[in-house]
């Protein structure tokens, strides 16, 4: 495709300035949800008292092994099956 001069260019123009719109839009939102949650994180402060944050890593990790897993269904169903053989 051949340019015939510079108003060739018109729709990479506006589909860049329509990019440029979106983009300043997105960031705008991102914004105004930063600024929302700070409100929230602000007003539950103000109702409570003065809080903090505790840090994720202050987390205690489970101290005892878990049991390994019992297949009792297993079971009962091998009981069974020899209760009915033995029963013949």
């Amino acid at each position: 495709m051949k340019a015939r001069g510079l108003n060739a260019l018109r729709g990479l123009r506006d589909e860049l300035a329509r990019r440029a719109v979106e983009t300043e839009q997105a960031r705008q939102r991102a914004l105004a949800a930063h600024k929302e949650a700070l409100r929230l994180q602000r007003q539950f402060a103000d109702a409570v008292g003065p809080v903090h944050t505790m840090p994720q890593h202050s987390l205690a990790a489970p101290t005892r092994l878990q049991p390994m897993p019992e297949p009792r269904q297993t079971v009962l169903d091998e009981q069974a099956a020899l209760r009915e053989a033995m029963s013949d």
